[in-house]
């Protein structure tokens, strides 16, 4: 059996909140519980709003990646 975490609408962005939430605190401890949890996973997709509109956006991603 192949084990998949799927993170979906992760809506990360370099500065600011979303409805009062950090994305990239929330993402970042998303990823932290799946590896305590679920290290045995053969594969992790991160789909959907990734980020928002600016480019800047995107590599701030990379960075948490």
């Amino acid at each position: 059996m192949i084990k998949i975490v799927w993170i979906s609408d992760p809506h990360l962005q370099r500065v600011g909140r979303i409805y009062g939430l950090d994305p990239r605190m929330r993402l970042k401890t998303t990823l932290e519980y799946a590896n305590a949890h679920y290290a045995d996973t053969d594969m992790l997709v991160i789909s959907d709003d990734l980020a928002g509109h600016d480019p800047e956006e995107y590599r701030a991603r990379q960075k948490v990646l």
